[in-house]
């Protein structure tokens, strides 16, 4: 197209109701928070996948956990990945991961 014909990313944002921000990221490859935010937790998808069964499970079977369950559960999943030298979740890790999962826990 010609350059006087061409649009800018905030008036195709406007017209087609995207946020500029979103337009933006996906037009310069960049991540989104989320995206970004997945690269900084310690344990995969998967696994994450792993203790949101188990606590449903356990819950059916009328043995609510605790935080200090859910933790240990973690960390041991990350000893088996990584071995005896791994770093064990943080303090908060337990209620951000619940945070995470409220839809389902």
């Amino acid at each position: 197209k010609p350059e006087k014909d061409r649009k800018g990313l905030r008036p195709i944002a406007q017209q087609y109701g995207v946020p500029f921000k979103t337009l933006s990221r996906c037009y310069h490859n960049k991540q989104s928070i989320s995206e970004f935010n997945a690269t900084k937790q310690k344990l995969t998808v998967a696994e994450e996948r792993v203790i949101v069964d188990f606590i449903i499970q356990s819950a059916d079977r009328g043995i609510p956990l605790t935080h200090d369950i859910i933790k240990n559960a973690a960390n041991e999943i990350l000893r088996s990945r990584l071995g005896d030298g791994f770093e064990p979740i943080g303090l908060n890790w337990c209620q951000r991961f619940l945070t995470r999962h409220s839809d389902e826990v």
